[in-house]
């Protein structure tokens, strides 16, 4: 897109030049996808994403747990048969890896404690909330990754799905401070469960 010898922008200069119009003004930006998924990373949810990416890999990287997880699944025709793999180059794998962690975190727990590998996270509130929130706010992000991804959009359009993105994290956390959490029903029902209360949007400053 911006590359020095044959990127879009090079040759849309190259063009304006040929035509004898002044190309100085013309303004370049990167990727907004590329952009979106920078700041994303900016959700500080470390202490989550290395709980689960651990755990994932005990189960599927070891071929006896992996095989013992799935038989345990379909014994008690769980509703999903596997966990997925955490891609961190991937949003939208990394937000179907957090929400089935998040479906099978019972059957996870079970099969942990078989094993005699303590996960103390997998029993706290907190975590479990803050779990449950990412995956909330990770399907967001994905649902504005999707629109930006749409063909055949102009600067505007693309323009006007982030600035709606903005306008929604605004809305939500207004509702949060007021008990509402509609719009995040995973971490509204993890809430309830342990009767937490507001959700903290200091680590959503995107």
């Amino acid at each position: 897109m911006i590359g020095v010898n044959s990127g879009l922008v090079t040759l849309l200069k190259k063009h304006l030049q040929e035509k004898n119009i002044n190309a100085e003004d013309l303004m370049q930006f990167h990727c907004i996808i590329h952009q979106e998924a920078l700041c994303s990373k900016k959700i500080e949810f470390q202490n989550v994403i290395k709980v689960v990416v651990s755990t994932v890999n005990f189960i599927k990287s070891r071929g006896l747990n992996h095989r013992q997880f799935k038989q345990f699944l379909d014994d008690i025709e769980s509703e999903h048969g596997d966990l997925l793999y955490y891609a961190e180059v991937r949003w939208l794998s990394r937000g179907l890896t957090l929400e089935r962690f998040l479906n099978l975190i019972e059957e996870i727990g079970i099969f942990l404690a078989e094993k005699q590998r303590d996960v103390p996270e997998l029993k706290n509130p907190d975590w479990l909330c803050d779990l449950a929130f990412l995956v909330d706010i990770t399907n967001h992000l994905n649902v504005l990754n999707t629109r930006l991804q749409g063909k055949n959009q102009l600067i505007s359009q693309l323009y006007a799905h982030v600035s709606s993105f903005q306008c929604k994290l605004t809305l939500f956390r207004s509702q949060s401070n007021s008990g509402n959490y509609n719009h995040f029903p995973n971490y509204k029902k993890m809430a309830g469960k342990f009767n937490k209360t507001a959700i903290n949007f200091s680590y959503v400053e995107i």
